[in-house]
């Protein structure tokens, strides 16, 4: 990584930053998203929860969610 571009950061301000920059990413997340797939995207995310066998006894854990779409699509199927 170019050292130039590295910022120095306070370790008490690090997860402030890090909150920030993904918040701003995941506003432009679901666009390019749509951009890049025609929106076909959401029809894939539908059946892929939809194939999904939920019940209260499973739990879900979505790592490296992107916007959160995925996991409130889930949500709306299942407690």
């Amino acid at each position: 990584m170019n050292h130039r571009l590295q910022k120095k950061i306070k370790s008490s301000n690090k997860q402030n930053f890090v909150n920030d920059i993904f918040s701003d990413i995941s506003k432009e997340y679901d666009f390019m998203n749509d951009l890049m797939s025609l929106g076909l995207h959401r029809v894939w995310k539908e059946q892929f929860v939809n194939l999904m066998e939920l019940n209260s006894k499973k739990k879900v854990l979505d790592l490296a969610t992107g916007s959160g779409d995925l996991i409130k699509l889930i949500k709306k199927k299942s407690d």
